[in-house]
């Protein structure tokens, strides 16, 4: 995956031919925000565990780029 990478307007428009891709910031063309990946259902929501955590120090407003 390269970084920056530019996305054909062709893909953003066809974007829920490849769910597996977040191809911009509201997921595709109609900003839905979205996902049709189906790999967590109602019947293996249960199984989901904490990977890890952000414990971050700075209190207020914080912005990542």
């Amino acid at each position: 995956v390269q970084a920056g990478a530019q996305v054909p307007y062709e893909r953003i428009v066809n974007a829920t031919e490849e769910p597996e891709n977040w191809l911009t910031y509201n997921g595709g063309y109609m900003s839905q925000r979205y996902s049709l990946l189906d790999q967590i259902t109602p019947t293996n929501v249960s199984n989901l565990e904490l990977k890890w955590i952000l414990q971050n120090q700075v209190f207020g407003a914080w912005q990542s780029n």
